[in-house]
């Protein structure tokens, strides 16, 4: 090796600063370019052309590249101090001594370090596993979120701890069987400690595996990518920081700073600026990237000059970095000049205009129809023949779709039971729902969950009872005990068949109840088909776990194929109370709807399940209104939930409900000119939950536009009439998307700032 060219020598603490720093700018850069590879499938949502992929990959190997430079710099000076002024150094040093000297004296130590590594990562994993079924069990049981963190931390704990002493026994006893392997004919290869070490990995990657068989479902939720990603860059920066010591790059290197910053600053700098520039090359690195995200936070919080949490740059969305009560996330206060939450410009309520008229039924439509509402759990429309399925997988639902009106753009509001079913029932959008004073929106308190809505909201049953009907709801799960404050208005409110699903946690339970609800609203329409009725029927089979049913024919064993036969088992069902409502004589004088609470992702969009996300998957519902005297048809107009309750009270001869937020859809129903004065339909979408999260979405019968307000500030636009599932982000394009974009962004943003004074006005 030759010695580095003659000058003044780097002081030591110098030296270990900018090999941290190098190394954590190549390991950046080359975890960067795995990361923006691995993701350029999924990156065409946002980024269709090859050009803005790599422009993609320039970005995050400058953000990456960047952030590795400050972390390992910091990392290199400070594993510097740590060494030179504390006892580690020599404390490290000594170890390395006394196990170079164990090696010499015993071949074999290996054999004990492997075995006593083996049982130490045996012991976490069984550690794991106690505080994981401990934390689903305290879930269930309790929903304060500081009781449960209270638990599971004292929990784990002592599972670590006694994980750790039972490892000491079991260390020990593998050391016994590997040194007694040793001396038969394996003694040569595991007296080799590269050769242990190969086994420990081994051995290791067998724990992941069997971990991952036995949890499969629950491990395959979590998003371990910036995990992945952040252990590549470190893997990367070691490995390359090791060749800088070796190579001795950093004495070598011309001490040219004016250099230096042309080479290394310039690309980072111009990688940065696509950040800045693009929205499209923005949005793929926070949604599809290990590190994007957290990375781009990073650099928010330190340009977040008024530190109120949110930045001017990068996607921060703040409109004023000087002032604490504008941001984002803000409330808006009409009519002061000043638009405290950067949308929309400043709020004026003078506009909002009244509630529209009800639209007057046909001659020969009943007057006071009774109404069967059927809502199902868990059930996309593209799911069902209705809406062009190919899969036979809901013959009788297509029978009452056929015979009544079917929306092809129905929408649920929230991607949960927990948000779409008050929506339901009060005709308001969820934010704005009268949610328990005790119990915050998002989170709920104590032992209630979902969090418990308000005795101040007017129901559905509520004002259906008040026009001379008898109100029954017949349930079957969990959520819908009393406590959550659905059954305001109820005569009859029945959760009976709650204990026929049974689960470790509320996305995952096991059972089926759709024959025994069907059984009991058979019943009730024996009982009291005579009278007037308002009768709500939940139906919850299509949640996952995807039960196997024999009634019904297989479809195959993947998840889809398992939803889809959780559909036709369930279509069966309905089947059976539909024939009921014929048979007892109500089909001429009940108004059936049907529609689900939410749909289902598998895979698009990387999103498996629901709960979290607005795109069609897990918003676009079947939604079918069969009124009496009324003529089948299809409307491409859409409709949302808060759009039932003024729609079955107008149906009902009832009069308008002044607090609900949707619209009557009847003038849909009978073929009618729309009230004078109404603006076209939308429908509004909105999901908030932990940690900081709130999207809002507007969607038509051909688009939807989603606002990813808090943290990313980005917007998305989808041509759903030519994109279905919302795979394509044109919001950055011109013609038909700049039109869309004009027209409902000012719409959607009006929208967020109503929202915001209806919850201002709810607390």
């Amino acid at each position: 090796m030759a010695e580095p060219p003659p000058g003044k020598p780097l002081r030591p603490l110098v030296q270990a600063t900018l090999t941290g720093a190098w190394a954590g700018l190549a390991g950046g850069v080359i975890a960067a370019t795995g990361d923006a590879i691995s993701a350029t499938r999924r990156l065409r949502q946002f980024l269709p052309g090859l050009g803005a992929r790599i422009g993609h990959g320039v970005f995050l190997a400058a953000l990456y590249g960047l952030l590795g430079f400050v972390i390992c710099a910091a990392l290199g000076a400070a594993g510097w101090l740590f060494w030179r002024h504390t006892r580690a150094g020599a404390l490290i040093s000594r170890v390395r001594a006394t196990l170079a000297a164990r090696r010499e004296a015993d071949p074999l130590v290996a054999i004990t370090m492997t075995a006593h590594v083996l049982a130490v990562l045996a012991a976490l994993g069984i550690a794991w596993g106690i505080s994981r079924k401990v934390a689903l069990t305290f879930q269930l049981r309790f929903h304060n979120q500081g009781l449960i963190a209270a638990y599971i931390a004292t929990v784990a704990i002592g599972a670590v701890v006694g994980a750790l002493i039972f490892s000491l026994v079991i260390g020990r006893l593998l050391e016994v069987l590997l040194r007694a392997a040793a001396r038969g004919p394996l003694r040569r290869p595991l007296a080799s400690p590269w050769a242990a070490l190969v086994l420990a990995a081994s051995a290791v990657v067998g724990i992941a595996i069997v971990a991952i068989t036995v949890d499969y479902r629950s491990i395959k939720l979590l998003n371990l990518r910036p995990q992945a990603m952040a252990g590549l860059l470190a893997l990367f920066a070691v490995a390359a920081a090791a060749a800088l010591h070796k190579l001795r790059l950093v004495e070598r290197a011309p001490r040219r700073p004016a250099l230096i910053a042309t080479v290394v600053a310039l690309p980072l700098l111009f990688g940065l600026v696509l950040g800045l520039a693009s929205d499209a090359v923005r949005k793929g690195a926070e949604r599809y990237t290990g590190l994007g995200a957290p990375f781009l936070a990073t650099l928010r919080r330190a340009f977040d000059f008024d530190r109120d949490g949110y930045s001017r740059i990068l996607g921060g969305g703040d409109c004023n970095d000087w002032n604490q009560r504008v941001h984002p996330n803000a409330t808006d206060i009409p009519d002061n000049g000043v638009d405290e939450n950067c949308v929309g410009g400043d709020f004026s309520p003078a506009s909002l205009g009244a509630n529209l008229p009800f639209t007057p039924l046909l001659p020969a439509m009943p007057q006071r129809p009774s109404i069967l509402l059927i809502t199902i759990d868990t059930l996309r429309a593209d799911h069902l023949g209705a809406y062009g399925y190919a899969r036979p997988t809901s013959p009788n639902i297509d029978k009452l779709a056929a015979t009544g009106t079917l929306f092809e753009a129905g929408f649920s509001n929230a991607p949960s039971t927990r948000y779409s079913m008050p929506a339901i029932m009060t005709g308001r959008w969820p934010s704005v729902v009268a949610w328990d004073s005790r119990c915050p929106f998002v989170g709920g308190c104590g032992d209630a969950w979902p969090p418990p809505i308000s005795d101040s909201n007017h129901m559905l049953a509520e004002a259906l009872k008040a026009h001379g009907y008898f109100t029954a709801a017949l349930l079957n799960y969990r959520f819908f005990t009393p406590t959550w404050g659905l059954g305001q208005g109820f005569d009859l409110y029945d959760n009976g068949r709650e204990h026929l699903h049974q689960g470790s946690t509320d996305p995952a339970t096991h059972g089926s109840s759709s024959r025994e609800q069907t059984d009991v609203a058979i019943d009730f329409l024996r009982a009291r088909g005579s009278e007037t009725f308002f009768l709500w029927v939940h139906y919850y089979d299509p949640h996952y776990f995807y039960e196997v049913h024999p009634e019904v024919t297989s479809f195959g064993s993947s998840n889809v194929d398992l939803y889809d036969g959780e559909i036709a088992f369930t279509d069966l069902h309905v089947g059976r109370l539909l024939d009921a409502v014929d048979a007892l004589g109500l089909r001429d004088r009940t108004v059936v709807v049907l529609t689900g609470d939410h749909g289902e992702g598998f895979g698009e969009h990387g999103i498996d399940f629901h709960g979290y996300h607005l795109y069609p998957p897990q918003t676009k519902v079947p939604f079918i209104i069969r009124a009496p005297g009324a003529p089948p048809g299809r409307t491409r107009e859409p409709v949302s939930h808060v759009d039932l309750m003024p729609t079955l009270l107008n149906l009902a001869g009832a009069s308008p409900d002044p607090g609900t937020l949707g619209r009557s859809a009847v003038d849909l129903i009978v073929g009618a000119a729309p009230p004078a004065g109404a603006p076209p339909r939308a429908a509004l979408q909105e999901v908030l939950y932990e940690p900081n999260v709130v999207r809002k979405a507007l969607a038509t019968g051909d688009w939807q536009l989603v606002y990813n307000m808090v943290p990313d500030n980005t917007w998305e636009l989808y041509n759903l009439s030519t994109d279905r599932q919302a795979t394509r982000d044109v919001s950055g394009q011109g013609g038909d998307a700049a039109r869309a974009m004009g027209e409902l962004r000012p719409r959607l943003e009006r929208w967020v700032d109503l929202t915001q004074q209806l919850m201002r006005a709810r607390k």
